[in-house]
């Protein structure tokens, strides 16, 4: 009996021990800390303003009044400021932009760019991974500093050359977009 009792007391004591782990986990998942510290303040943060009109614009060119022989030119800029109602609003950090200008080429027009430091020469083809050919220009990166109003002047000029006086030109649609990224720079 003596044995007996030994291994009831061995098997309480492992019974035990395994109960306090089990209840000892089970309440340290939910602790609770004795000391809780709060701290309140204020803080004035200022925000730089980034003027960008987020919206697609578009704008349609009239070339269809363009004839063999015909030059048309658009004139078009980028700014790192807007005036609205006589109100001004100039970007508050540096902007850095490149833009980008995607021709459809249906019609036989030599197009060219410049810019108000000059021109940028002829641009290049590019097919898409439709297979579909396009004329492109990519104008390098350009910034504004954020003290002063600026301003970049940009003049697209399509020429319609008259050897292509034909018919079979009429009531053909040639497309051009104008792609302008722009990022906050240091």
């Amino acid at each position: 009996m003596a044995r007996r009792k030994r291994y009831s007391r061995t098997n309480l004591i492992i019974v035990l021990i395994i109960a306090c782990a089990i209840l000892i986990y089970f309440l340290s998942r939910n602790t609770f800390s004795l000391f809780e510290s709060e701290i309140e303040g204020s803080s004035d943060t200022d925000v730089a303003f980034y003027v960008f009109n987020d919206s697609l614009e578009t704008h349609e060119i009239f070339i269809s009044d363009i004839k063999p022989g015909d030059t048309k030119n658009v004139n078009f800029s980028v700014q790192n400021y807007r005036t609205e109602n006589g109100d001004t609003q100039r970007a508050e950090v540096n902007l850095a932009y490149t833009m980008e200008i995607k021709c459809t080429e249906n019609l036989p027009l030599s197009i060219t760019l410049a810019e108000d430091t000059g021109p940028y020469g002829e641009g290049f083809f590019e097919k898409d991974t439709f297979g579909t050919w396009f004329y492109y220009f990519l104008v390098p990166t350009r910034t504004f500093n954020f003290n002063s109003n600026q301003k970049h002047d940009y003049k697209l000029k399509m020429d319609f050359p008259s050897n292509y006086n034909d018919p079979k030109y009429q009531d053909i649609v040639e497309a051009i977009e104008i792609t302008v990224t722009s990022k906050q720079v240091t």
